[in-house]
């Protein structure tokens, strides 16, 4: 298991870094709309909703689709991302925390965890074996999504 922390940017803030032995990243999320991109060894990957209303995203790269998420219902906190590292379930797993598992059917392959009440850091461990760290930083940034809203609500 690799294990990375998020910071980020500023306290209040949607933006965040990503490290650990496996990478660095920079996830940004744009204030007006669920759209952003992950930067990440000199390169850019560009992150658009499809819609709206649609509950889907995109991670492209030059214009080439990595990755494809998708919110089943609007009432979940439950995201199917398919793509290159195969079919995995983003579902939260905690009522007050805001954890999440990273899933391949049945078997949880990642976590990620936040800090603790008072901190903005999250934990995040998965099985490089079986997820890149991209899809890693995908998963992160649309649990980012789902606490924006949660803040705004």
């Amino acid at each position: 298991m690799a294990d990375l922390i998020s910071k980020p940017k500023a306290f209040w803030s949607y933006e965040r870094f990503v490290e650990g032995p496996t990478g660095r990243a920079f996830l940004s999320l744009k204030w007006n709309g669920e759209s952003g991109a992950i930067e990440m060894d000199g390169k850019r990957f560009e992150i658009r909703k499809q819609g709206a209303f649609s509950g889907q995203w995109i991670l492209s790269d030059s214009g080439k689709e990595l990755l494809r998420a998708g919110k089943p219902s609007s009432w979940s906190d439950r995201f199917e991302v398919s793509g290159r590292n195969g079919n995995l379930e983003i579902q939260g797993s905690g009522f007050v925390r805001r954890n999440y598992e990273i899933r391949r059917g049945s078997q949880v392959v990642g976590r990620i965890e936040h800090g603790g009440w008072f901190s903005n850091k999250f934990f995040i461990s998965y099985d490089e074996a079986g997820i890149e760290f991209l899809t890693v930083c995908f998963c992160l940034w649309l649990a980012n999504v789902i606490w924006r809203r949660a803040a705004s609500t």
